[in-house]
């Protein structure tokens, strides 16, 4: 049996192949006037069509539902194949059934069942797996297959072009007419280096439902998600060092202390080497782990240093291992020894 899932007022199609009902072999050459006719009680009105049966056994019907919703919406078609030669007969055949189907389905992000994954709140630094949830309810019923989850950000109310993107999400579960879709995304934008403060991610789903009626509802491109999103980040900058003493002589261990700011809301951690040019090779001392709260201040890393040489110290500080973020310490003279 097969089932179509059809809308009022649609135009439909019934295809099919007469065969011999002992051997199933098609009538390969159908005798003349034989033809094949087809019978849908839509609600209390008949709709009916006859067509010729064509070489091989091939048929086609044509059928334009009402413009209304049926009271039963599962409805039977009955196929009947006329004017068989002799004492022939045929056999009905009502396999193919067809499912009026015109309520769209309506899409919900449900933050009772769902309240952490409902798209209510997103964090800029943690954008990069974002996992979603939501239902769709459809008394007709949606296909088993994925629906399309798709992001825009804008910046002044203004799309920013290639930020965005798109994906597919799961259907994961189906209670009744409750269908569930579940995945997890990137939705790091595109191109932007940082995002700023008073900038929106916008999402909706697209899809249809069996009888190919779109989705609606809150999370639809007419009306889409606009989850809030707070701009969360762990931003150091240094600010600031003191040498003591200040005037070293050669020989004796200076103390370099480098102060950090969090300027973000996230705590974080700086990984800070403390590195000297000599004869342009990098000889590294100690590494200090600075950690910081958000938005703190004079957050320190102190390392003790001998002066072995006269001269400007050519000092430097790497952070987290990386030799292209250099930080100079605070230029200063080693003075000789008496």
């Amino acid at each position: 049996a097969s089932i179509l899932y059809v809308r009022q007022g649609d135009e439909i199609a019934v295809e099919g192949i007469v065969r011999y009902v002992a051997t199933q072999i098609p009538i390969l050459e159908p005798t003349t006037g034989l033809e094949v006719e087809g019978v849908i009680m839509y609600g209390v009105t008949e709709l009916s069509a006859n067509v010729s049966v064509q070489p091989g056994g091939v048929f086609s019907m044509p059928f334009v539902l009402p413009m209304r919703a049926p009271l039963n919406p599962n409805m039977p078609i009955h196929i009947f194949v006329r004017n068989v030669e002799g004492s022939g007969t045929s056999v009905l055949n009502t396999d193919t059934s067809i499912v009026v189907d015109s309520d769209a389905p309506v899409i919900s992000f449900d933050v009772y069942r769902y309240p952490i994954t409902s798209l209510t709140l997103l964090e800029s630094d943690r954008l990069d797996l974002v996992t979603i949830d939501f239902v769709v309810v459809d008394d007709g019923g949606m296909a088993d297959a994925p629906l399309t989850l798709h992001w825009a950000y804008l910046r002044n109310g203004l799309p920013l072009m290639g930020a965005g993107d798109s994906g597919e999400i799961s259907q994961v579960y189906v209670e009744g007419s409750v269908y569930h879709y579940h995945g997890i995304f990137d939705l790091r934008a595109h191109g932007i280096d940082r995002l700023e403060d008073g900038d929106q991610i916008t999402l909706w789903v697209s899809g249809e439902d069996l009888a190919g009626n779109e989705l609606v509802g809150e999370g639809t491109q007419s009306l889409p998600r606009v989850p809030s999103l707070s701009i969360i980040e762990f931003v150091p900058s240094l600010i600031d060092f003191t040498i003591e003493p200040a005037h070293p002589v050669v020989g004796e261990m200076v103390t370099i202390t480098a102060y950090f700011n969090n300027d973000g809301l996230r705590n974080g951690t700086l990984s800070v080497t403390l590195a000297e040019r000599i004869e342009g090779l990098w000889k590294e001392y100690d590494t200090v782990e600075v950690s910081m709260g958000p938005m703190s201040r004079d957050n320190t890393a102190t390392f003790t240093w001998e002066a072995w040489q006269a001269g400007t110290a050519d000092l430097h500080l790497i952070v987290d291992g990386n030799h292209s973020v250099l930080l100079s310490v605070e230029s200063f003279e080693v003075a000789a020894s008496d």
